[in-house]
């Protein structure tokens, strides 16, 4: 890389370094300000508004939109650090400049991959604690299985549009979802630039949350040595068929670390009126608390907190601006 190129990357990497952070950095000073010096209790209760208003008590902006970029262009990140205790929620942050949402966002967000609540050959035990006390014995997959934890890295973040997104949903089962279906693959699909595997409950059912959709999550060939996954090896998965419509769109799709592709930020419907009104899923782990929803190597937010990312990454994007999420681990 050019001496020029360097200096770039050096600057897009301390632009964040604003004054010195309350809480022990998660992975150098430049993010350290974004980790929560006290976490909410998360349970079936979504807390960003309370870790916004923590967030914003000490910043009124993140600095983490138009950087310079390693080859003239302008960048915006938004920003996910989870902690090496897999039991443990982590957060993503993010800033909107203008409009009813302006001003920086933090949520919780998990990135732990498959879990079982049996012991599992070569998975992580934890013990999971909720608000009320209550402790859960509970198993992560490694973080190099294909579903394992999301690996800390620089992933292009594309709003999985209909507009632009050939969309073909994976369920066999599409019923109470056919409007959905409808909607997220009507128009041209050869036309459209990209192409996204999707499963139906990436979707909120809350009328609230109509528009949310999923967002597609890339690893970044370009950006990949200036994150902190910089050294895990990259190859091309062999997990399954590869998709002849996504290698069409792109060829490269199906390479990422230790071979692992496919993944979104997205959301579920565990914590729906539909859910709640289900006396089996109401009774489930993932019902009651936010804590034990698997994330099958995917980042996983809930609706109100994937609404604001939607946003976010339209204005960046609309402006002109390369979209990354820079993903960390908590040491």
């Amino acid at each position: 890389m050019s001496r020029t190129r360097w200096a770039l990357a050096a600057l897009w990497l301390s632009c964040c370094a604003m004054s010195p952070p309350k809480a022990p950095a998660p992975q150098g000073p430049d993010f350290g300000f974004l980790w929560p010096s006290s976490f909410p209790k998360v349970g079936a209760v979504s807390a960003r508004e309370e870790l916004t208003d923590s967030l914003r008590s000490t910043r009124t902006t993140l600095g983490l939109n138009g950087a310079p970029g390693l080859n003239g262009e302008r960048i915006s990140k938004a920003v996910a650090l989870f902690p090496k205790r897999r039991e443990l929620p982590g957060v993503i942050a993010f800033e909107i400049e203008s409009g009813p949402f302006q001003g920086p966002h933090r949520c919780e967000a998990l990135g732990r991959g498959d879990t079982s609540t049996a012991p599992m050959d070569g998975w992580t035990r934890a013990i999971v604690v909720e608000p009320d006390g209550r402790k859960t014995e509970i198993y992560y997959a490694p973080s190099n299985a294909y579903n394992g934890a999301t690996l800390p890295g620089l992933y292009e973040i594309r709003n999985i549009l209909p507009k632009n997104y050939a969309i073909k949903f994976l369920n066999k089962d599409i019923s109470g979802d056919e409007e959905l279906v409808r909607r997220m693959t009507e128009g041209d699909q050869k036309a459209k630039p990209y192409f996204s595997g999707v499963w139906k409950t990436w979707y909120p059912r809350d009328p609230r949350y109509v528009d949310v959709v999923p967002v597609d999550l890339i690893w970044s060939q370009a950006y990949q040595p200036l994150s902190q996954g910089a050294k895990m090896p990259i190859y091309e998965g062999i997990h399954g068929e590869k998709d002849p419509e996504q290698t069409h769109k792109n060829p490269r799709y199906y390479f990422g670390p230790y071979g692992r592709s496919g993944f979104a930020v997205h959301t579920d419907r565990w914590g729906d009126a539909e859910a709640a009104s289900d006396p089996e899923r109401a009774a489930k782990d993932e019902f009651r608390s936010f804590l034990f929803r698997d994330t099958n190597g995917c980042v996983k937010v809930r609706p109100d907190c994937l609404q604001l990312l939607n946003v976010f990454i339209d204005e960046q994007s609309g402006k002109g601006r390369r979209v990354l999420l820079d993903v960390r681990e908590v040491r």
